[in-house]
Parts: structure tokens; C-alpha cells; sequence
């Protein structure tokens, strides 16, 4: 997702690009996610938010968490707490494609190898031919050819004891949904709604070794989930087994650097991360505004990319280490800290879901989603606030955490060239602000 993002906004900035697609052809591939709002602001700085927002169903799921038994550990307050927006990955991937000329996007192109000079970067096909850029960002995912081939010795995917299954209903089946997340020991089940009128729906559990198979993956989650709150066994029932997805949860180690020379990376190829935080996707996006961003004014290539670097890495590698500490507690197989979550919870609100009473500091969903301000150029802080019980005879008071600085950048100019899903190429020349009108500037 986060190549064509990068795609449209070299476009956007008047570059020629070149989108080199491993799969054989654009169709109907993953399951569902969220987006935080800082999704949004970039998907509008892109141009292309109007359409993100059609292909989104708003999902209360980030502030909405019950036990198996269905008890609430807390409730979506419309006035206090953030929607999210879940959409289907295939229906997201159409509308950035939709903003990619069709004869851009060539399918069926493995990268299998990278070459840089002072004056350009060669991509080698899996099929003998070579193509020359300007340019190259390197969008091809955790396991990423472009990042083993520019940085050798970067640390390999480390698994997370974590395994997980993803699906989606059949239309109209369990309808509506609102969005929520089931916490249990050592497992966590989360649902969203998607156009359509399906729902997304995951399970994530702890898993020592990955590599675990099963002959019935949906019978394996209707066994793990038995006996848990409606409607999860409804949407089970609803989801057509050839629809559940199984995957192995991994991330990367921080990377000392996602640029060198005339290529960069972008998305789960510089900061694959764990889901937990919805904000894999969305940090690709970012990614995507700033690297057309730091291009304006920019001397060289070298000099655009060294700028995208500073600007993202210290950010998303932040969210990196949140989203890898996040499972400690929403996924911990300890019977202790099980116990402890509805024991902590206020009076009223476990079992009846009071929506005036809040839990407290820790055991609200981990969604760390920046409400105010920009994609850039603003303070955006990375956990809005921390709701803390008040203490006996003293009022409750709200801690504010403290806010990043924020920077300022333009968008007009875009330097270079896109990857969707595995490498991009393109020969560009520059334009100015004033062409295309796509400028974003942000006040701090």
C-alpha cells in the first residue's frame, strides 16, 4: 500500500514513475485494518482522501474492549473517544490505483536485485531485464529484496510469539457492527465494519514457534473462541473458510538508517511493525507525504532522501518499539495480569459498561492515534493523554503527555520515483509549487 501511496505523490509533483508490481495482477488480496486519523491528513495531502473516506466504515473497535463473557472493560464515548475508520486493503489499494495510469503500473515484475551510481539506480527483473531511474524506493514489505540488497548486514524479521488469523464476513450476514476488541489470556479478538455491510474480524494469540498449520484454520478459531459474547460466534459462522487468512506476526529491529544514496525505504520494508497500535499502514502513508515533502528544495537526491530519513525514522521507529510492547499486556498469557484487568476496572463499568466511568492508566485499548494537528508540520503527540483513577479526595486530573516538536515542510516538487509493493522506477523532472498546487504546508 505504502508504493502506491509514494506513487501518487511523485505524480502528483510532476514526475514520470514506473510502479514494478510482483503480483501478476491488482485483485482482491487481504483482509481488513483501521486507520487512525493521522491516515487521514495523509491520504488528504496525497489528494486522495475523498476517496479513502468512501471506502471506510467508521469502527468504535479502538475504544471498545469486553471479556469473553461479554463484559465491558470499556465503552466507545462518541464525546471523549476517537473513531477510527476500517477499510478493506484490496478496496484502499483500487482507489490509490485509480490516481496511478494504468500503463504506470506493470504487474507481474520481480525485483531480484539493485544497483546504484553518482547517476542513477538500476533495478534487476527476475526475468533478465534492467531498468534505470533516477530514483528508486524500495515499498516491497518486511521482507523486503531492495532492503537486503542496499544494506546487507540489516537485521532479518524477528517473530513475535505471535500468530494471527484474519477474515470477512459475507455481506449482509451480521449486520451491523460497530467495532470492537475481545481480550482474553493470551488471546485478543478485534471486529470492524467494512462497506458493504461485511465485518472484518482478527485473532491474535501467543504461539512459541512459528510455523504452526492447521488443517481447519476458521474450526481452529471457533475452538479457541468457544463460548465467547456475541456475535463472534455469528461472525464465524458467517465467514467463508477460504476467506481466513494465517499469518505469523513479525517485525523489524530499527534500521540505523532507510536511505542511502538515490534509494529509499518505505513501509513495512524500513518499519514493519506489529499491528497492535493500527498503525503499520498508517506509518506508510506518512512516509509517502513526507518523502514527496522533503524533496522541495532539495540540491540532489542524495540530499532529498537524507532529509526523509532524519524526518521518519526518529517517528515511526517510536511507534516501532510501542507496537512491539504493546502484546506484553493485551496478549500476556499471565493468569495474574489477566485477573488483574477487571479487578482494576471502576465499579459499574465491568459487567454493565457504564459509559461515565473510565478504566484506568494501561488497560484501555492501545490505540495511540495523534488527534490534532497535520501529518506534518504540527505537534503531534504519540499517547494523547493518560486517563489515571482519581485518587481518593482529590479530584480527577488529566496528565498531558508531552508534545513533539513539530517541523515544517512543503509539498509542490517531488523528487524521484515510487514502488508499489516491491521497487518503482521512473526518470523525472522537476516542477515548481506553483504547476500543480499541491502544497501542504503546516504551522508548528
Amino acid at each position: 500500500m505504502g508504493g502506491p501511496a509514494a506513487a501518487v505523490g511523485r505524480l502528483r509533483g510532476g514526475w514520470d514513475v514506473t510502479v514494478l508490481e510482483r503480483a501478476r495482477e491488482l485483485g482482491e488480496v487481504g483482509a481488513g485494518w483501521s486507520f487512525a486519523p493521522n491516515a487521514l491528513r495523509a491520504a488528504d495531502a496525497l489528494g486522495v482522501g475523498e476517496q479513502f473516506r468512501a471506502c471506510s466504515v467508521p469502527t468504535e473497535a479502538g475504544a471498545t474492549m469486553r471479556l469473553p463473557d461479554g463484559a465491558y472493560l470499556m465503552r466507545f464515548q462518541p464525546e471523549a473517544d476517537q473513531v477510527l475508520l476500517a477499510n478493506h486493503r484490496a478496496d484502499l489499494q483500487r482507489v490509490l490505483a485509480r490516481h496511478v495510469p494504468a500503463e504506470k503500473i506493470r504487474t507481474g515484475c520481480e525485483v531480484t536485485g539493485v544497483r546504484q551510481d553518482g547517476a542513477g539506480v538500476t533495478v534487476i527483473r527476475r526475468d533478465g531485464g534492467e531498468m534505470r531511474a533516477d530514483l528508486l524506493v524500495g515499498a516491497d514489505g518486511i521482507h523486503s529484496t531492495v532492503r537486503r540488497g542496499v544494506w546487507p548486514d540489516a537485521p532479518e524479521p524477528v517473530f513475535q510469539r505471535i500468530l494471527c488469523w484474519r477474515g470477512v464476513t459475507a455481506p449482509g450476514a451480521v449486520w451491523p457492527v460497530r467495532g470492537f476488541q475481545t481480550w482474553s489470556r493470551g488471546a485478543r479478538f478485534g471486529a470492524h465494519p467494512l462497506v458493504g455491510e461485511r465485518v472484518f474480524w482478527f485473532l491474535t494469540v501467543r504461539q512459541e514457534q512459528p510455523g504452526l498449520r492447521f488443517d481447519d484454520d476458521l474450526g481452529e478459531v471457533a475452538a479457541r473462541t468457544r463460548g465467547w459474547h456475541k456475535p463472534i460466534p455469528g461472525l464465524l459462522a458467517a465467514t467463508p473458510p477460504e476467506a481466513v487468512l494465517r499469518h505469523d506476526i513479525h517485525d523489524l529491529d530499527p534500521l540505523p538508517s532507510y536511505a542511502k544514496g538515490r534509494i529509499a525505504l518505505l513501509g513495512d520494508a524500513a518499519h514493519a511493525m506489529t499491528p497492535f497500535l493500527a498503525q503499520d499502514a498508517c506509518q506508510a502513508l506518512e512516509d509517502a507525504v513526507v518523502l514527496a515533502a522533503e524533496a522541495v528544495g532539495a540540491d540532489s537526491v542524495p540530499q532529498a532522501l537524507d532529509r526523509y530519513d532524519k524526518a521518519r525514522r526518529p517517528r515511526s521507529q517510536q511507534v516501532q518499539r510501542m507496537a512491539r510492547t504493546d502484546p506484553r499486556l493485551s496478549l500476556s498469557t499471565s493468569g495474574a495480569t489477566y485477573r488483574l484487568m477487571p479487578a482494576m476496572t471502576p465499579p459499574g463499568l465491568h459487567r454493565h459498561g457504564s459509559p461515565q466511568e473510565r478504566p484506568p492508566l494501561g488497560l484501555g485499548p492501545p490505540v495511540h492515534a495523534p488527534r490534532p494537528g497535520a501529518v506534518m508540520g504540527y505537534r503531534v503527540p504519540m499517547v494523547e493523554r493518560a486517563r489515571r483513577r482519581p485518587r481518593a479526595g482529590r479530584p480527577h486530573r488529566r496528565r498531558a503527555v508531552p508534545k513533539r516538536p513539530g517541523f515544517t515542510r512543503h509539498i509542490g516538487t517531488v523528487s524521484g520515483v515510487s514502488t508499489n509493493g516491491i521497487t518503482t522506477s521512473s526518470t523525472a523532472r522537476h516542477s515548481t509549487p506553483d504547476e500543480h498546487g499541491s502544497r501542504l504546508r503546516a504551522a508548528p
